[in-house]
Order: C-alpha cells, then sequence, then structure tokens
C-alpha cells in the first residue's frame, strides 16, 4: 500500500477510478479537498482532485478544472482514516470531521455508482 497522498497513492487510485465501470447515464464530478490538520499527518497546502464521471467511463484529474457537482473536504487525519477504513465515511461526516456540500442529491441518487470505487473513495 502506497504512502497516503503520494504520488504513488494517486496512481494508484487513478488505476481504480478508471476501472470502474459506472451507468452511462451518470454524469458527476466529485471534487475532494484535504487540508492540513493539527493531529494527523501535515499538508503545507491543501491538495484537491476530482472524480469525473461521464458516458459509462470514470477519470480522476489533479488539481481538477471542472466546477464539481459534489465537494468533499476533511483534514488530512480523517481522509487518510477514510482511506485506509480505520474511519467510515458516515461517522466523520456525522462528528462533524467531513464536509459535504453542493448537489447531495446527485451523491445519494449515485451512490451504487461510487460504490464501485473501493476503500480509497473519498466518500470511504
Amino acid at each position: 500500500m502506497s504512502t497516503f497522498l503520494s504520488d504513488d497513492w494517486f496512481a494508484e487510485l487513478e488505476q481504480q477510478v478508471s476501472a470502474a465501470q459506472p451507468d452511462p447515464d451518470v454524469t458527476l464530478t466529485i471534487e475532494q479537498l484535504v487540508h492540513s490538520d493539527e493531529l494527523g499527518p501535515t499538508v503545507e497546502e491543501p491538495i484537491r482532485w476530482q472524480i469525473h464521471i461521464e458516458d459509462g467511463h470514470a477519470s480522476l484529474e489533479r488539481p481538477g478544472q471542472r466546477d464539481p457537482d459534489v465537494r468533499v473536504r476533511c483534514d488530512s487525519a480523517t481522509a487518510a482514516g477514510i482511506a485506509d477504513g480505520t474511519t467510515s465515511a458516515p461517522r466523520a461526516f456525522l462528528d462533524g470531521r467531513l464536509k459535504i456540500g453542493g448537489d447531495l442529491h446527485a451523491l445519494i441518487n449515485h451512490r451504487v455508482a461510487l460504490g464501485r470505487f473501493g476503500p480509497t473513495d473519498p466518500m470511504g
């Protein structure tokens, strides 16, 4: 397993995202923003990437240039916990450590498609 947020980690995430086969009717862009925190690994500047789902294909873009449908923000410790499976995204959301904005209906409506991205998916 690669170090969280390293180039190798992003390469693995990109392979996983590219291998997903979302429903061709799903069009969605999700942006993940990870910022520094005082309790976990420090990220000097926010790290941002986007996952684009469109026409039955998914891709990852760093940092991403599209206007996202959904934005997910959290500190690096929370993001690392979600990525390695020690923290659940729903629990982090309920605890106020994970912020979700944008079109939440799109996120809910496409949860099955998002489930195909596996454990490194920003939504856990």
